[in-house]
Order: C-alpha cells, then sequence, then structure tokens
C-alpha cells in the first residue's frame, strides 16, 4: 500500500501553483506576464466564438440525414391497404400483435 504525505501534495500543488503563474514573482518578464494573460483569453475567446458554428454544423448534419432518410422512405415501396385484405387481427399484447392471415398459402421458402 502506497501512502502520499500531504506535505508532498502540497508541494506539488505550489509547483503547479508557480508553474502556472500565479506567484506575484517580482522577476518575471512583462512578456511572461502577457503570454500567460493570453491562455485565459484564448480559452475565453473559443469558449465564445466556437459554439455557435458548431450548432450550425450539428443543426446541417442531422437536417442532411432526415432528407436521406425521408428520400428512402419515398422510394420504398409501400405495401397498400388490397395486400393486406385476409389479415385478421386475433390479439394485441405487450410483446406486438398476432394475426392470422386467411387465404393466402405461403410458398416453402418464401419471405
Amino acid at each position: 500500500m502506497s501512502s502520499v504525505h500531504p506535505r508532498q501534495v502540497l508541494d506539488e500543488l505550489q509547483r503547479l501553483r508557480r508553474r502556472l503563474g500565479f506567484d506575484r514573482n517580482d522577476l518575471r518578464r512583462a512578456a511572461d506576464r502577457r503570454q500567460w494573460a493570453a491562455g485565459p483569453a484564448a480559452a475565453v475567446s473559443f469558449a465564445t466564438i466556437a459554439p455557435p458554428p458548431c450548432a450550425g454544423i450539428v443543426s446541417a448534419t442531422y437536417q442532411s440525414g432526415v432528407r436521406t432518410e425521408a428520400a428512402q422512405t419515398a422510394s420504398h415501396l409501400a405495401v397498400g391497404g388490397a395486400a393486406a385484405s385476409g389479415v385478421q387481427v386475433v390479439r394485441i399484447g405487450q410483446s406486438g400483435a398476432d394475426a392470422v392471415w386467411h387465404g393466402v398459402a405461403a410458398r416453402p421458402g418464401a419471405r
């Protein structure tokens, strides 16, 4: 069982804080401070600018899928009411409906 001493955890957190620039060090160069400020500024600008284009792309992709599905559905052969004549529904349950076909002879191996 390995245990981490609380002092080691604090030392790592202090090191991280200094590495990120939160140390009020007077010896830091002005260029270092500007570079540090550019990081959060870039993150904030990305978080505000990126979502609208992403939402537009997602919407266009979804609409394209809906149009494709509608085109595929329209091109399929629809079964009319005449093809379903002679069907009697005998029971409707939770797993679906049981139906009896009258006057329809199925060939072996037919689908």
